[in-house]
């Protein structure tokens, strides 16, 4: 769940004010909602104090959030003061996977597992075991070359070339595809890094 972020510099009681709206007019039990965390986008910086009020008012329909701040201390402070209640924290990117689990996340949620779930989930089953570091580091290999690029052009261009479907280059405005060239240049440094899409 989005906050809204159409007017900005808002205060926490407003943004209080909508999740709490939006919760009761659904009006259920079964209702279950992960707030996501964005500012890059949405320009809206959540406060730990907001979420801590959310979860304390909602403690079962507000049980979590992802995180897509890029900003590691960020999701370290709201996992160590909401975890320890059941607030379920993800990191929005496979880079703090680790980090998020060791400090009692529940895991990732990220673009890059649309490419490369195996690897993600696989990490995120065996973190503890010896060669976890090495698995992280060969995740941030993959993230890194498809970070040189507009992520979700990229990610197309890599499925349509392994699935040999160039109907995957697709994307919709505001997003372009890559350039023949990026496309090359991509590809180039994926067979590099031996990266594979079993299953596709």
């Amino acid at each position: 769940m989005l906050p809204p972020f159409y007017y900005k510099d808002v205060s926490d009681d407003v943004l209080f004010a909508y999740f709490s709206e939006v919760i009761q007019k659904v009006d259920s039990a079964a209702l279950q909602s992960y707030i996501y965390n964005i500012p890059l986008v949405t320009k809206i910086h959540l406060s730990l104090s907001l979420l801590e009020r959310l979860a304390k008012e909602y403690p079962k329909t507000v049980v979590g959030m992802k995180d897509s701040s890029g900003d590691w201390s960020y999701t370290e402070s709201v996992i160590k003061l909401l975890a320890p209640h059941g607030f379920r924290v993800y990191a929005g990117s496979a880079v703090f996977l680790m980090r998020a689990l060791r400090a009692g996340g529940i895991g990732c949620i990220s673009a890059i597992a649309n490419i490369n779930p195996k690897a993600i989930a696989d990490l995120a089953a065996h973190w503890r075991e010896s060669n976890a570091d090495e698995r992280q580091a060969a995740l941030d290999q993959v993230r890194n070359v498809f970070a040189k690029y507009q992520m979700m052009a990229g990610m197309k261009t890599a499925v349509a070339h392994y699935s040999k479907d160039p109907e995957w280059l697709s994307v919709r405005p505001p997003l372009m595809q890559l350039s023949a060239e990026q496309q090359a240049q991509l590809l180039s440094e994926l067979q590099a890094i031996h990266f594979s899409m079993p299953g596709l």
